[in-house]
């Protein structure tokens, strides 16, 4: 399928035929005028040299791609024997969390090499924090509309500019729009357990659309490590953008841990840092029910 350029993909398709129709035409000269067999096979063979040329070049083409995706698949499935959920300790009434990291706004899904962790993509900006807060949707999703604000009390997050911390937490009325209002205040003072998480890929790793994820919980108090989850994707497409495809969307069907799914098999990315942070870090509100 030809990506739609206007005019300019009218006249790819035109030369196109144009060229089908040069071919068919001299196929059927050279089986029409020349007087021997041997020379109407020779013809016929200079006019089909093209096609046996574009067969043999993707033929090529195709056995080179399906090696490098089989170079893919055992470095993806290699990974995938470190991935899974690690939980050491929980903790319970639990009232607040400091994030450690925001989650980036508006990165590009076809950047093969941004470090911005892929496999966690999650809500961004101050919805990241936020999301913390909100009750859940029919599927699962923390949603600022929801009317059962079962997460934290207030959530800490790091500004955007790295200087600072701004506390969220909801005030208990719906704004004009109906969604949860959310006070937010400078603040110092940062809550004991805190959230991070990191992209480990390599560049090897980039080289053959993997993506590798650690997502951590920590107990400020000593540095202990509560818990991890260990991720990675892979688009097996190899990066694709035919069609303004994004390879790190569709890389979400190919990961493990597997994804949850909603919408008829489509990964559900959203939410998946606090469903993970509250197996570990138990919500007070939660706990009181």
């Amino acid at each position: 399928m030809i990506l739609e350029l206007g005019g300019g993909a009218q006249l790819l398709r035109l030369f196109g035929w144009v060229l089908w129709a040069l071919i068919a035409a001299g196929l059927v000269a050279a089986l029409v005028f020349p007087p021997t067999r041997p020379r109407k096979a020779l013809w016929a063979l200079l006019v089909l040299s093209p096609v046996l040329a574009m067969v043999l070049t993707g033929w090529h083409t195709r056995s080179e791609f399906q090696d490098r995706q089989a170079e893919a698949q055992r470095l993806f499935d290699e990974h995938c024997k470190t991935a899974g959920v690690r939980i050491f300790r929980t903790v319970a009434n639990v009232d607040s969390v400091l994030l450690m990291k925001r989650r980036l706004e508006n990165w590009d899904t076809r950047e093969q090499y941004a470090l911005v962790d892929p496999y966690g993509t999650d809500t961004s900006g101050d919805g990241y924090a936020e999301s913390f807060l909100w009750g859940r949707n029919k599927n699962g999703s923390p949603m600022s509309t929801a009317p059962s604000p079962f997460g934290y009390r207030y959530v800490v997050m790091v500004n955007s500019d790295g200087k600072g911390y701004t506390r969220y937490e909801l005030t208990g009325r719906l704004d004009e729009t109906g969604q949860l209002e959310v006070l937010r205040t400078p603040t110092s003072s940062l809550p004991r357990y805190a959230v991070s998480f990191e992209d480990i890929s390599s560049r090897n790793d980039r080289d053959h659309w993997i993506a590798g994820s650690r997502l951590f919980v920590v107990d400020r108090n000593n540095g202990d490590v509560l818990a991890e989850r260990v991720g990675w994707m892979f688009d097996r497409a190899l990066g694709a953008a035919d069609g303004m495809r994004h390879p790190w969307f569709f890389a979400a069907f190919n990961a493990c841990p597997p994804f949850p799914t909603i919408n008829n098999g489509v990964p559900k990315q959203r939410g998946q840092t606090r469903s993970f942070v509250e197996r570990v870090l138990i919500p007070a509100r939660e706990t009181s029910k």
